[in-house]
């Protein structure tokens, strides 16, 4: 079998991996809490758990922002964490943004604690979302890599003269 009627056959498997598909790749979740109460700042834990169906990919945002009267939310600056990992910090003060992508986890129950302190009207949303990578993307993956190798099998290393002279 030639070089060519093999590159010919990988197009072919390739074109038909990456023919359209229908498929969900993505699930997002938003969720928002009211943490104050009373009058005065509180400090809160807030516990959200969330299900995915398979091993995959989340990606968190969580954020604040004070537009006076009493509304400001303020994070803990350790303890925001999605199953155990803390949260990085994006941005604090007026506007405070904590956010974590392509996190890989196991399926089933994930679950997001949340720590810091409220004023009265205090509110903090979030968006988690859950990605598996789709099949033409592993496709697409697996083709490169066999045609890399490919490449690298067919070339062959230039002959090297070495010259020595002595003085």
């Amino acid at each position: 079998m030639t070089f060519k009627s093999k590159l010919s056959g990988l197009a072919l498997v390739a074109a038909a991996a990456v023919a359209p598909q229908v498929a969900s790749a993505a699930t997002v979740v938003n969720f928002s809490a009211t943490p104050g109460a009373g009058g005065a700042t509180v400090s809160f834990t807030n516990t959200f758990t969330f299900s995915v169906p398979s091993a995959g990919y989340v990606s968190l945002t969580l954020s604040s922002t004070d537009t006076g009267n009493l509304t400001n939310v303020n994070f803990n600056s350790t303890y925001v964490k999605l199953n155990g990992v803390t949260v990085p910090i994006l941005s604090r003060g007026v506007n405070e943004l904590r956010q974590i992508l392509l996190l890989p986890v196991s399926a089933g129950t994930q679950t997001l604690l949340v720590r810091g302190s409220s004023q009265l009207n205090g509110v903090y949303n979030g968006t988690f979302s859950f990605s598996v990578p789709e099949a033409q993307t592993w496709a697409m993956l697996i083709v490169g890599f066999m045609g890399v190798g490919a490449v690298m099998r067919r070339r062959k290393a230039a002959p090297q003269n070495v010259q020595v002279s002595y003085a």
